[in-house]
């Protein structure tokens, strides 16, 4: 995949991927929400030397003062100063406990020793960090007395060579230091973000439909001689019938329309010198929309001044009488076994005088040996002479009726649904119709997703007046 196609899948996956998204943020804000506060508050001391014999000893000192504040980080967690706190806050708590709720820590190259407190109330948090400096200038005072002097000539026993003083006290927190909305937001929309993202791909990867042309052609030998996009006015509808003979923008199915007029051009052309003429549409399996796209076809192709011949194939679930509005108690299978003649049944549709319908008539017990017989051989042949192209809508190939067909025909066009068809189905339909050395002239992809480009391309055409 490039860049184009991973663009092309979070497009298709978008609601999903903001789906997740909008999870993480939300579920980021109720656990902000339930989560409890906690305050911090921080106070300061200074490790100072006092030596003040000579300017010599006081540069030592000075150095001393740093090691040691260092050293103060860890009686900072002292269960000693902990005691002294809670004695003096009068607090119910352990020392192991409060010593949880502490930090220390000293700057680079600094005498300065900073305590954080944590609580549930900015005034305990407050009130805690002031009590642990004081206990903690107490804790090494009584440490440091009566160390020895660095490098000095004598000891100076019960004075302490440097103490802990007590610097900036804490103040009140406004706002707890956890949890962090703003940061929780961002972290919840991330992880959102990034698993929407890698569930898409992970669909993706799992999706086996037919997507595009340019995957049919690039995986099959075949190609697509046409593309047709979805239409929303034929969602939830039982109306099948589109409008094709206007190109004015105020058409709802314009761009269908287009598509199909294009489709039809393509076909005239496959073969210049000798354009198939009998021609079967058949499809991988059920519901792709292959009758509503035969029907509204030879619409198409009959107002372009050609005679044409639809022919209800589809023995096993008939339409076109339904899609027409035309009567079907009798049609192609009574003219096959010798009941009616074409005159009977033949019909010419309202839509226009070009366009003749043939409904499927009786359902026969034995559709595949009825549609493969000589006397559909005859029928199609008669019909080649008296009409400019004979159109016929098959049953899908999960059933042999279509194959057995298409030995009398010029070829088959597969239906494939952009939305539906799965590639080994349609893998398993060409290799059908190759093992039986039927003709594919190209497969139609159905229901493509809309491309907002052509759609405005598509307006650029006579405009109705106000």
């Amino acid at each position: 995949m490039n860049l184009e196609d991973y663009w092309r899948v979070l497009r298709r996956r978008w609601l999903s991927i903001l789906l997740c998204l909008g999870v993480g943020v939300g579920f980021a804000f109720g656990t902000t929400l339930l989560v409890p506060k906690t305050y911090s508050a921080d106070a300061s001391g200074f490790v100072v030397s006092q030596a003040t014999e000579s300017t010599g000893v006081a540069s030592v000192a000075d150095t001393y003062a740093k090691s040691r504040a260092k050293s103060y980080v860890e009686v900072a967690k002292n269960r000693t100063v902990a005691d002294a706190v809670i004695k003096d806050l009068k607090l119910k708590t352990t020392p192991q406990a409060l010593v949880g709720r502490i930090s220390a820590s000293v700057p680079l190259d600094t005498v300065t020793l900073q305590i954080t407190a944590q609580a549930p109330s900015p005034t305990e948090a407050r009130d805690l960090a002031n009590a642990w400096i004081r206990a903690l200038a107490a804790q090494v005072q009584e440490l440091e007395s009566g160390q020895l002097l660095p490098d000095a000539d004598k000891s100076v026993p019960g004075t302490a060579v440097v103490a802990l003083v007590p610097g900036e006290t804490a103040v009140l927190p406004s706002s707890p230091s956890s949890p962090n909305l703003k940061l929780n937001l961002m972290l919840g929309a991330l992880i959102g973000l990034a698993f929407g993202i890698g569930w898409a791909l992970i669909r993706n990867s799992f999706d086996k439909r037919i997507r595009s042309a340019e995957v049919i052609e690039q995986t099959y030998d075949v190609s697509v001689i046409g593309t047709l996009p979805i239409d929303d006015g034929l969602r939830g509808s039982d109306e099948r019938l589109i409008i094709t003979s206007t190109v004015r923008s105020d058409n709802p199915h314009l761009r269908l329309a287009e598509s199909l007029r294009e489709l039809r051009t393509n076909i005239q052309f496959l073969h210049i010198d000798n354009p198939p003429r009998v021609i079967v549409f058949t499809s991988p399996v059920p519901a792709d929309g292959k009758s509503t796209v035969v029907a509204n076809l030879a619409l198409t192709i009959a107002e372009s001044g050609k005679r044409v011949i639809l022919v209800d194939a589809d023995l096993r679930r008939p339409s076109m009488a339904k899609t027409f509005g035309l009567p079907s108690s009798s049609g192609l299978t009574d003219v096959l076994v010798g009941n009616a003649r074409i005159s009977d049944v033949l019909q010419r549709s309202a839509r226009h005088q070009n366009l003749f319908l043939l409904p499927s008539g009786t359902v026969p017990p034995n559709p595949s040996e009825l549609l493969g017989s000589r006397a559909m051989s005859h029928l199609l042949a008669q019909f080649r002479e008296d009409y400019d192209i004979v159109v016929l809508d098959g049953a899908p190939l999960a059933v042999t009726d279509s194959a057995s067909l298409s030995r009398h025909t010029d070829g088959a066009l597969v239906v494939v649904n952009a939305r539906r068809t799965q590639a080994k189905q349609l893998a398993r339909s060409l290799a059908t119709l190759e093992l039986l050395r039927i003709r594919v002239l190209g497969i139609v992809l159905n229901q493509t997703p809309s491309d907002r480009r052509a759609e405005h391309y598509s307006t650029y055409g006579p405009q109705t007046r106000a």
